[in-house]
């Protein structure tokens, strides 16, 4: 892992008149871009792009010495303050900038690299002058130094971008200050009682374990060593002991580091109640609640139970202990807030912007609830109000924001940030070169090849509203978005034979299995009332008639069918398969067979005119046929590294064609080209690194 730096956020008495015109005080020309610090956006014809706030840091000290070679260290010691920092930050925020750039380090024409020496910036630098329309107003107070001026930039201007698609009243811009810089990934941070002090989980040691900083003396100090990786610690209200997970159990540890013991069994995602009397925590997809020694386990059944392992549902009691919120997925990972009684209460939905989020945590008073949520577009943390359900995004200008978690006194606010990128990469089958089609920092999710093998379709976030398809040209490009309505989720593409259509879920006040029209338009309606997370698939057959498809049963397939979508009529398969596809002339069905519920299945090819199937590969998943269908891959392992192979289609033996990693736990969803190339999602992340703010003026 990379070294990160623990970062100490808080408020100040900036003075400052906020206008977008006062970006032009010390903007400046780099080349063809417009650089604004304040901002902390770079703009070049019509493309406009945030930057990190250090890496505008970086670029500004460039800048001011255009044309010489400057040392590493002399950068460290002027935007991180000196303070030791491992895994060269410098390399790191260089490489960033010359991404958002569009650089080659081969042949630079913005930043050089000069070896054994430093950086340094090729490209002109003239001064700015500002349209004379332009008003320039000054800052009341010329007491913020250089560093927090990007900052408060990308402040103001993520308040006038995010306000495209909410609503929300004027967020006062923070300012960061740099407490610790150590080595590791660091991140689910939770205060002591008294403030004074934060748990987290950190790899500082090369495994994860769980720490404590000192806020005063900012020394970090390791109390857990057990086998395995730790996560999730939340310091408990008489500040004795601190919860935490260690091989999907919670266990107890105090303070010093001694005295460790677990407290319950299958359990994860834990929280203390104010009083600390209970705990709240997930088991298999249910919410329930025990005493603070374990005792008295209950399920809090107004929870409804979900199988959906990639939707937590991050329980958290309310100041009162009376209530709990949650989250609620459909059958995506993306997920609303929800609330309910610690009794039999009924369930009452607090957001209605179902996007990727975590972490919800009740400020002190109950009147509000903190979360993070990709519902504006990058992930960020929201306050939403318990009374009314509105919501304000809480602006770091960094995005990527998680893990909150608020001091007793309700005056700070702790919480993680972590870089995420997704990818759409097509990999050569013979060298293993990557050549990355599409980039993005929301979630990209099932990408489906066409028929012809000139499209991609996926689903994702959209920043007008919603879950939507999007097609992207197989060469690359820019993405299509071709579904439209900002209140619904649209998933699980697949396109029909044609490749005219793109078959799909769709979910807003009723589920229904639907298509669209390849070149975008209006959703039609297939079947009514399809539960996704009970009838899995589905393959659409060629010539538009039939489905297969499977139901599940604890997220394993228990029964197969074909449905005619003329009369409706479904008719069972002689075979239950997992992930069934439709092979191009429609007599054989390909999948993942389950003789006996067992998982992973066996790799099978089933004729629709016999009764039995041939089995190609064992304890595998996720097949696909090559494009001429003489080979079927097949997907084995699970998590963030997964093996591909491929098989011939007449038996034989199989052969490994590369391993796929970093991969996000959703899927694996891949498609191959005519070529035989793999397409297929990379998702990668950079290291944590905790943050804290001042909110006392909430």
């Amino acid at each position: 892992m990379s070294a990160q730096t623990v970062i100490l956020m808080t408020y100040n008495d900036l003075g400052l008149e906020a206008s977008l015109s006062d970006s032009v005080n010390n903007s400046f020309r780099l080349g063809d871009w417009l650089v604004e610090p304040d901002l902390n956006r770079l703009t070049r014809n019509a493309e406009s792009l945030l930057l990190e706030p250090k890496s505008m840091d970086v670029l500004v000290y460039l800048s001011e010495r255009p044309g010489e070679v400057v040392s590493a260290d002399e950068i460290i010691g002027a935007v991180w303050q000196g303070r030791p920092m491992g895994d060269n930050p410098v390399y790191k925020s260089v490489a960033k900038l010359r991404r958002s750039l569009g650089d080659d380090a081969g042949e630079p024409r913005y930043i050089a690299t000069v070896a054994k020496k430093g950086y340094r910036l090729v490209a002109d630098v003239s001064p700015y002058e500002a349209p004379a329309a332009v008003g320039t107003r000054r800052r009341k107070s010329d007491s913020i130094s250089r560093q927090y001026a990007p900052v408060v930039g990308a402040m103001l201007i993520g308040v006038i971008l995010a306000a495209v698609f909410f609503w929300r009243p004027d967020i006062e811009p923070l300012s960061l200050q740099s407490v610790s810089g150590f080595s590791g990934s660091h991140s689910q941070p939770s205060f002591s009682p008294d403030g004074r002090s934060v748990a987290f989980a950190s790899d500082t040691d090369g495994g994860q374990h769980i720490w404590i900083l000192d806020l005063d003396d900012q020394a970090p100090r390791q109390i857990t060593f057990g086998p395995g990786a730790e996560s999730r610690p939340r310091w408990s209200p008489d500040g004795d002991t601190i919860l935490f997970v260690r091989r999907g159990s919670l266990w107890l540890v105090d303070a010093d580091g001694g005295n460790e013991r677990e407290l319950v069994r299958h359990a994860y995602n834990p929280n203390w109640s104010h009083d600390g009397r209970r705990i709240v925590f997930e088991r298999r997809y249910e919410v329930w609640i025990a005493n603070a020694d374990g005792g008295e386990q209950s399920r809090v059944t107004g929870v409804p139970r979900k199988e959906l392992p990639l939707a937590p549902r991050w329980p958290a009691f309310s100041p009162s202990g009376e209530e709990i919120v949650y989250l609620d997925a459909d059958v995506t990972p993306f997920a609303d807030l929800w609330r309910v009684s610690v009794g039999d209460g009924k369930p009452v939905q607090l957001t209605f912007a179902p996007a990727l989020s975590s972490a919800p945590v009740w400020t002190p008073d109950g009147a509000h609830i903190i979360y993070s949520s990709q519902r504006g577009g990058s992930r960020t943390l929201w306050k939403v109000n318990v009374r009314d359900s509105s919501a304000v995004p809480i602006l770091t200008g960094s995005g990527d924001d998680d893990y909150p978690d608020i001091s007793a006194e309700g005056s700070r606010l702790i919480y993680a940030n972590r870089r995420e990128r997704f990818a759409i990469v097509r990999s050569d089958r013979e060298t293993g070169l990557q050549e990355t089609l599409h980039e993005s920092r929301q979630m990209i999710i099932a990408p489906e090849l066409s028929p012809d093998r000139t499209r991609i379709a996926y689903f994702a976030l959209a920043r007008t509203g919603g879950v939507q398809i999007f097609v992207l040209p197989l060469e690359g490009g820019s993405p299509m978005q071709v579904t439209f309505d900002p209140q619904a989720t649209h998933a699980i593409p697949r396109w029909s034979a044609d490749a005219r259509h793109i078959y799909l879920y769709y979910t807003r006040e009723s589920r229904a299995f639907s298509r669209v029209d390849a070149g975008g338009g209006e959703t039609e309606v297939i079947v009514a009332g399809w539960d996704w997370s009970v009838s899995n698939g589905a393959s659409v057959s060629p010539d538009g008639s039939q489905i297969v498809y499977s139901r599940l049963t604890g997220q394993v397939p228990v029964q197969t069918l074909v449905r005619n979508l003329t009369s409706g009529e479904d008719r069972a398969f002689y075979a239950t398969l997992e992930y069934p596809r439709w092979s191009k002339s429609g007599d054989r069905i390909i999948g993942a067979l389950h003789s006996d519920q067992s998982f992973p299945g066996d790799i099978a090819e089933c004729p629709i005119a016999a009764a039995e199937c041939r089995v190609l590969a064992q304890d595998a998943r996720v097949p696909v046929y090559s494009a001429d269908e003489s080979e079927v891959y097949f997907v084995r392992g699970i998590g963030s590294s997964q093996e591909l192979f491929a098989v011939p289609a007449s038996g034989g033996k199989e052969q490994p064609v590369m391993t796929m990693a970093p991969l996000f736990p959703l899927g694996p969803f891949y498609g191959i080209t005519s070529e035989g190339d793999i397409i297929w999602v990379r998702f990668e992340q950079e290291a944590s690194e905790i943050w804290l703010t001042d909110v006392s003026s909430w």
